[in-house]
């Protein structure tokens, strides 16, 4: 068995075919993947059906991978996709549905509160799911934890540009927001 300390050497072990190597793969970084597929799907429950396929394909392209940093990226990246088509997809299934609402959970403040902040949440990923490139630097900073070059070079830019693209992306974040909750 590899150590789970050297995760580049557990990298090589997994690009070599060793079952055993990737299953330490996944419980290094499975928790950081769901947690970004978790930020995006709903309902959440979604987010270990998109965190399974992501490692799925990882495994078919586990040699080709430089580093687990690289696999780190790759993952993060992949499961903000995957979950944002999920999501879409799960959305576009129930256009033109109408919900169903207990009228018990209505006379209960706490059903109401329950109902405003599915709202709020579904505006904020709704928000953040935005093609702008200063949206998805935010996102990727504050919400996937990436530094600066990490971000540069996930989104081809030069770091220099990264915090002023973070911080457009935050005040359009917070406009979107506004627009939304109005």
């Amino acid at each position: 068995m590899v150590a789970s300390s050297e995760p580049d050497n557990i990298l090589k072990a997994a690009a070599r075919g060793s079952f055993d190597a990737f299953e330490q793969l996944v419980r290094i970084f499975d928790q950081r993947l769901k947690a970004a597929c978790k930020r995006v799907c709903w309902p959440p429950v979604d987010y270990e059906d998109v965190a399974q396929i992501v490692w799925t394909e990882a495994y078919t392209k586990i040699a080709s991978f430089d580093s687990a940093d690289g696999l780190r990226k790759w993952l993060i990246s992949t499961a903000r996709l995957r979950a944002i088509d999920e999501s879409r997809r799960l959305k576009n299934l129930t256009a033109g549905s109408e919900a169903v609402i207990d009228i018990g959970d209505v006379r209960s403040n706490d059903g109401l509160e329950i109902m405003i902040n599915r709202e709020r949440s579904l505006a904020l990923q709704d928000c953040m799911n935005s093609e702008n490139p200063a949206v998805r630097a935010f996102v990727l900073k504050h919400i996937d934890g990436l530094s600066y070059d990490e971000i540069s070079c996930l989104l081809s830019i030069p770091s220099g540009t990264i915090a002023s693209r973070i911080s457009r992306g935050g005040a359009a974040i917070a406009k979107c927001m506004e627009g939304k909750l109005s």
